[in-house]
């Protein structure tokens, strides 16, 4: 085999490792003399399939992963602004409990209620307030899940991994049964600025009553770093 390299461009050249392995197969397969074994050049070696007959070598410049944390963080604000939203507050408890509970990578946040800028959104669906009426009400909830949330998480949304499951009540008559709907005020608003993270499992149940005459009470599990 007769190998033979004109160009001595050493800004085609990788790293230091590839130019040693260029030299020994120049040197192994003969016909190169000395002072050409040691004038390594890429293009002539294009076709030799490095990679393939030393799997273990990484050929070319080692570059560090680029993180993606203050990306998260910034498309979960972005998000928040293009809805014309922003996050309250987190919550303080009502009673004695605690807002969110941290297991391993499990956050458990406590039920959220129905809040506005002029306090509790009160109303019993299928009575006093319609389901459009009520899914903009679940939709203060999960606002209110996202600033526990938030709390848990140090202020960091991008250690949000994943919004696991929501449980829904809603204050309905025995013969409404648009509860979904009106959770999806919810649940349509995670995905909008959550993305495929913000897609869940979900339940939506009916309550007879719930505390302070609220319409919509949510809780979440989530799973964050």
């Amino acid at each position: 085999m007769q190998v033979h390299c004109p160009s001595h461009d050493l800004s085609a050249i990788g790293t230091t490792t590839e130019m040693a392995l260029i030299r020994q197969i120049k040197t192994t397969f003969g016909g190169v003399g000395k002072s050409e074994a040691t004038e390594p050049c890429r293009q002539e070696f294009h076709h030799f399939p490095i990679r393939q007959v030393f799997p273990f070598l990484q050929i070319g410049p080692s570059v560090p992963p680029k993180s993606n944390k203050g990306a998260n963080m910034s498309d979960f604000e972005t998000n928040l602004a293009a809805q014309g939203l922003t996050l309250p507050d987190a919550p303080a408890p009502a009673a004695n409990y605690v807002p969110y509970v941290q297991t391993g990578s499990t956050l458990y946040v406590s039920g959220q209620i129905s809040n506005g800028p002029d306090g509790f959104i009160v109303g019993k669906l299928g009575d006093t307030m319609d389901t459009e009426a009520g899914a903009a009400a679940a939709q203060t909830c999960a606002l209110s899940l996202l600033a526990q949330v938030k709390a848990a998480c140090g202020g960091d949304m991008s250690r949000l991994v994943r919004v696991v499951k929501l449980v829904g009540f809603v204050n309905s008559t025995a013969d409404f049964g648009e509860q979904p709907m009106v959770i999806n005020g919810a649940s349509d608003l995670m995905v909008a600025l959550l993305g495929d993270k913000g897609r869940h499992a979900r339940s939506a149940v009916s309550a007879a009553s719930l505390p302070f005459g609220v319409a919509v009470e949510i809780e979440g599990i989530f799973e964050i770093s």
